[in-house]
């Protein structure tokens, strides 16, 4: 055999990693990731039961809430407020938590390592893997916002493509954030903790929840910077043309759009940057694997000399905080000692 054909051959069996191969750009990278695309659709389209609860979550959301907060808003603003919650929401649990534990169960069962000895790039099959999560929360905020318009008497947007580039932008961070989080994800039971202290932050950061009115002006600014203060910043542009905080009021397409270009590039920023950093967490992560395998006998030895410690800590303590034996009890002890001794 051929030496070149059998180090082709070896290089082509061996799996890729993050850091030897780039972002897909070409046709066929493309037609890759639709395959894996509509492999991971199928799957999800296989459960009638999630289907229709994906689809029907945002009307039905609508629906039940309008009579119960249209009281003090009505008209664009509380439709405004459903869609901004909506999509906050979908985001955060269509797309980071959902995608936290599909990561995790790929990764677990071996899909991605072997994916990764074949055609498809890590790239390729991480971004095919987010397809089905990324088409439910379009499709959830899509209808949540036609709900709306519809119960509120809403007739047009003023800039539908600031909601799309919110959209876009939200799926593209969360989306990153997600494989970030699944490298420090031990297990798919553990994701549901790895996972919540960054979600209340985000959520807590949105202006949705805790409107940006009743923000005081240091967690203001602070929120500002949030990815999905951007987003609801630009959805409530695209909607009404009013900022999140209402400070700022456009009118018409090209207005709104130049209003739109902090939080736009805040959004952009952070999906870059969470994208580039998810190789270096990828390469963190097998890092920290292989440390702990070398210190794993060390780690056993001062667990269970702790594990010692504390036995005769608690030993000591529940000597001290029992009570005195009264004479008697311990003649009689003494005795029944000596006659069994005997």
């Amino acid at each position: 055999m051929n030496p070149a054909f059998a180090d082709n051959a070896t290089a082509s069996a061996a799996p890729r990693t993050w850091s030897s191969t780039t972002a897909p750009v070409s046709p066929r990278a493309l037609r890759r990731i639709t395959a894996i695309g509509r492999a991971e659709i199928r799957l999800f389209v296989r459960n009638p039961t999630v289907l229709a609860t994906a689809l029907l979550f945002a009307p039905v959301t609508v629906g039940l809430m309008s009579p119960l907060l249209g009281r003090d808003l009505t008209g664009p603003a509380f439709a405004t407020f459903l869609v901004e919650m909506l999509a906050t929401w979908s985001m955060l649990m269509v797309v980071y938590y959902n995608l936290t534990i599909i990561f995790v169960t790929r990764r677990e069962e071996g899909v991605f390592q072997r994916m990764s000895t074949g055609e498809a790039t890590p790239w390729e099959a991480l971004i095919g893997a987010c397809l089905p999560s990324a088409a439910v929360a379009v499709a959830q905020v899509v209808l949540g916002t036609a709900a709306a318009m519809a119960f509120m008497g809403m007739h047009s947007l003023v800039n539908p493509l600031l909601i799309l580039l919110a959209l876009v932008g939200g799926i593209v961070f969360l989306a990153a954030t997600a494989a970030w989080s699944s490298t420090w994800t031990a297990t798919v039971e553990g994701a549901q903790y790895s996972t919540m202290p960054l979600f209340l932050v985000l959520i807590f950061l949105s202006g949705t929840f805790l409107p940006a009115a009743s923000m005081s002006e240091g967690l203001r600014a602070i929120a500002a910077g949030s990815p999905l203060y951007a987003m609801s910043d630009l959805v409530s542009l695209g909607m009404t043309g009013t900022s999140l905080d209402g400070g700022i009021t456009a009118e018409g397409f090209t207005s709104t759009l130049i209003a739109a270009g902090r939080p736009a590039l805040c959004l952009v920023c952070s999906a870059s940057m969470r994208w580039i950093a998810s190789p270096w967490a990828s390469r963190a992560s097998s890092m920290r694997a292989v440390a702990s395998e070398r210190l794993e006998p060390w780690l056993g030895l001062t667990r269970a000399w702790m594990r010692r410690v504390w036995m005769r800590v608690a030993a000591l303590v529940t000597s001290a905080a029992a009570p005195p034996r009264p004479p008697s009890a311990v003649m009689t002890s003494a005795a029944t000692l000596t006659s069994r001794l005997r």
